[in-house]
């Protein structure tokens, strides 16, 4: 998104985080400020769907208390952890969604589009750069309103690397 020039959002994607994790530290940021839209981009780390369910529908809660538009994203499968349970349940919740299953043209089996997941057995659940450059795509193709903040330039952003 940075190299689309879109910086204005706040991104909670802690690597290895869960959504029962996430939702503990969403629950703290909100006490410093109510966004108008939050992007629930989780699930890849939740073993069991019905914890991401769960979780889901208490930040549907807290969004809804709050005047938030919760946007939801689909979880594409890789070959080591099956994401079906999770992506249906976010194409059936009613919820604005960001198709990222779409945007790496993954199957039930876990086969993303070449070159966008790496293949090696330790990496086989990150997307590669060319893999985030399709997901950030899918964003502004499902949700366009992110543009209309304008985009900044990001040259003096610096570095931005997640993980660490």
């Amino acid at each position: 998104m940075k190299d689309y020039g879109c910086f204005n959002f706040l991104i909670n994607g802690l690597g290895g985080q869960s959504s029962g994790s996430a939702r503990q530290d969403l629950e703290r940021a909100l006490k410093l400020g109510i966004p108008k839209y939050l992007f629930w981009f989780l699930g890849m780390n939740d073993t069991d769907p019905n914890t991401y369910i769960t979780n889901v529908e208490l930040i549907r809660t807290l969004c809804q208390r709050n005047g938030i538009e919760l946007i939801l994203a689909t979880v594409p499968t890789v070959p080591t952890r099956s994401k079906e349970v999770i992506s249906q349940y976010v194409r059936d919740s009613g919820l604005r969604y960001v198709d990222f299953y779409k945007a790496v043209r993954t199957n039930s089996s876990g086969r993303w589009h070449a070159g966008y997941l790496h293949t090696s057995e330790s990496e086989a659940v990150h997307h590669t750069a060319l893999g985030a450059q399709a997901l950030a795509s899918q964003i502004l193709i499902d949700f366009p309103e992110i543009m209309q903040y304008g985009t900044i330039n990001t040259d003096q952003v610096g570095s931005v690397i997640g993980d660490n």
